[in-house]
């Protein structure tokens, strides 16, 4: 693989998390009333995002590494990110009775043209592209080599204990923001 290609897809992956963790609503940019949306399809699309998210900031250490099932999920990645910001812009989910503002448009236009670049730079790397499904990884000179599996560590569970919680803490702050917003907004003028 090429070290430059890597970079850019790490690069993409790290502008397309950052970019959506800016919109968790509740936030400055994301604050649209979603309080007619039931709470359990909120709820699973909060959970979608945020794993999103988080996987997203997870993948750019196995592209680093140069793992072929990462660059075939930044792949995936990149096609959510694209699929989650047309749709909004779209208006199509979720539809909100307040307008969208000029920040989180711009958010979004900025996040689809992270996805489409970072969906074009991994395709040659997914199995759909080589028509192979193997998976191998490449070695620092580029060459493939096969996949050792990498031993499980304490502090490997700890860490994914800590990103489990931070993830529902996540879900659970950006479900109760969208759907009580103007609750929010009153408590803070106060």
């Amino acid at each position: 693989m090429n070290i430059q290609n890597r970079n850019y897809i790490i690069l993409f992956l790290a502008v397309s998390a950052l970019l959506l963790a800016s919109l968790i609503p509740g936030g400055p940019i994301e604050n649209r009333d979603f309080s007619h949306i039931h709470v359990g399809v909120l709820g699973g699309f909060n959970i979608f995002l945020t794993m999103l998210n988080i996987g997203t900031f997870a993948l750019i250490y196995w592209v680093r590494k140069q793992r072929r099932w990462a660059l075939t999920a930044a792949w995936f990645a990149g096609l959510a990110y694209f699929f989650v910001y047309a749709i909004d812009l779209a208006q199509v989910f979720p539809q909100s009775p307040t307008p969208m503002s000029q920040a989180l448009s711009l958010i979004e236009v900025l996040g689809i043209c992270a996805a489409v670049p970072l969906m074009f730079l991994s395709w040659p790397y997914t199995p759909f592209a080589s028509g192979s499904s193997h998976y191998r990884d490449f070695g620092a000179d580029g060459e493939v080599r096969e996949v050792t599996p990498m031993p499980t560590k304490k502090l490997h569970l700890v860490l994914i204990a800590f990103v489990i919680a931070l993830g529902i803490g996540i879900i659970l702050f950006a479900t109760d923001s969208a759907i009580n917003p103007a609750i929010k907004v009153a408590n803070l003028n106060h």
